[in-house]
């Protein structure tokens, strides 16, 4: 069943100003940071996606980023990467415009069960590799490289979308904001612990998307999301020949590789990294694959548009280039939930997530009082209601829109303001260790439970646990400005003992 989307005022008056540039035809996803609408450009009588930027990311500095993102993105002109046509903002509203693939991504294969071989591997990663190795070469990191990421046409050939949260290399803003938006799922170790990144984190991604595109799990698996992080951050994954052993050594070796852990230990490029894919893979880079990957596959479904009145007139909006954001989905069973990772900082409420490491010294003198608070764009939107659920037992005036409850959602995160002294001489025996914490900061900013993730001696887990429940924070705050209780997630490192 399609569902119809809800009404969007904001949708008709761009419809207005619009009107003689621009037809709107569908909804084809939404996501945190706005609506993907299919339309057909009048002037050039084509079908294009145009993305539009949620009401609730209308700030100066979501509005720079977006503006700043696109012209990043607008750079990448390669057969492998989404093209993106033109941008503007009319009546207040921002929004981009780029090609239409009108295919599958590869998270809906996986989903499916449609799951990659020696020649369909050759087919979706080399060109994936080469669009990387240009978007690298122009000095623009992606960042946020996922199977939701990557599109089909319906000929079978791969493009990599979404350089919304990429960086450019010469952009002197790209660390200062402390925020950095990803999925935590696909992330590098470097990148979830909010340092500065290089390519080679887009590598560890892409290794990441198709060492689950070719056994249907991730290398890295927990039940718990969070756990899933920590496990990267401290274990190797699990090897790829044991799983797909029919791939052989060669292709394993590959992957492995570029899912070091160490960033040094990866491949030194993705150009590297291709020829020695393409070489593992040998002849099955010359066989038919992708086409076949996709049989029975075809254009997504669309989401019908309300009745809307588009004789408004208004000006053109300003020409230029644009290019996808963050969240890139289909709907409604193709929604991912919006994560933050953000430097210094993991916090765990309503589909925000920080990462926080937290040291303990002992000869050494106090650290400072924690990092700054570090503020989201704006508040994440809550998910649309499910058309299945029960019925609303309010009675909605004539003419209401049924709407979901609002979600609570942190929007300013925690801030450490209060250390606790050092663990002390019962942790003597814990020289050097890092402990994995979950921390639930309460309303009032104290830490009500403590959990240790990682597997070490019990009187280490004890003498963090005793430290870190004596931390307090200035709590996490909703969009209305109240106290909000969040889950945090802290790495206590002890100090070497001499």
């Amino acid at each position: 069943m399609v569902l119809k989307s809800r009404p969007d005022l904001r949708l008709t008056r761009l419809a207005g100003v619009m009107e003689g540039r621009y037809t709107f035809l569908s909804l084809l996803g939404e996501g945190g940071s706005g609506r993907v609408y299919e339309v057909r450009n009048l002037s050039l009588d084509r079908r294009e996606a145009m993305k539009v930027l949620s009401e609730t990311l209308l700030d100066d500095s979501a509005s720079e980023r977006f503006t700043r993102e696109a012209r990043i993105a607008a750079s990448l002109d390669h057969p492998g990467i989404v093209k993106i046509h033109a941008f503007g903002r009319n009546d207040g509203i921002h929004w981009y415009s780029m090609a239409l693939v009108d295919g599958p991504t590869l998270g809906d294969l996986v989903d499916k069960g449609r799951l990659l071989d020696g020649p369909t591997l050759a087919q979706v990663a080399l060109p994936l590799l080469e669009a990387l190795a240009f978007s690298h070469a122009q000095g623009v990191i992606h960042r946020d490289i996922k199977p939701a990421n990557i599109l089909f046409d319906l000929q079978g050939r791969p493009y990599l979308a979404d350089f919304g949260i990429a960086k450019s290399e010469a952009n002197a803003m790209k660390t200062q904001t402390g925020i950095l938006m990803g999925t935590p799922a696909y992330v590098s170790p470097e990148q979830a612990l909010g340092e500065v990144v290089d390519a080679r984190t887009d590598q560890y991604s892409l290794g990441i998307t198709l060492y689950k595109a070719l056994t249907g799990r991730l290398p890295f698996h927990s039940d718990n999301l969070l756990q899933t992080l920590v496990l990267r951050l401290n274990e190797t994954p699990e090897p790829l020949m044991a799983r797909r052993p029919d791939l052989g050594p060669e292709v394993s070796g590959v992957l492995m590789k570029a899912l070091a852990r160490d960033r040094n230990e990866r491949w030194a490029s993705v150009e590297e990294m291709r020829e020695a894919l393409a070489a593992a893979l040998a002849g099955a880079a010359r066989s038919p694959g992708s086409a076949r990957l996709l049989e029975g596959f075809g254009p997504p479904p669309r989401t019908p548009l309300p009745d809307m009145e588009t004789t408004a007139a208004g000006p053109v909006a300003d020409r230029g280039s644009f290019a996808p954001t963050a969240e890139w989905s289909r709907p409604p069973q193709w929604r991912r939930t919006p994560w933050i990772v953000a430097a210094g900082l993991v916090v765990v409420s309503g589909g925000g997530f920080a990462w926080s490491r937290l040291r303990q010294s002992s000869a050494r003198p106090a650290l400072p009082a924690g990092p700054p608070p570090i503020q989201a764009a704006a508040p994440i939107p809550p998910k649309p209601g499910d058309a299945g659920g029960p019925a609303r037992k309010a009675i909605e005036p004539p003419g209401a829109v049924p709407g979901p409850v609002p979600e609570r959602r942190a929007v300013v995160y925690p801030q450490l303001i209060e250390e606790a002294s050092s663990p002390g001489p019962a942790a003597a025996g814990c020289s050097g260790l890092r402990v994995n914490l979950s921390l639930v900061v309460g309303e009032d900013g104290s830490v009500r439970q403590c959990k240790v993730l990682s597997s070490i001696p019990a009187e280490c887990a004890e003498a963090a646990k005793a430290v870190a429940l004596r931390y307090r924070f200035k709590p996490a705050l909703d969009a209305q400005g109240k106290p909000l209780q969040t889950t945090v997630a802290a790495a206590v490192d002890f100090p070497e003992m001499r």
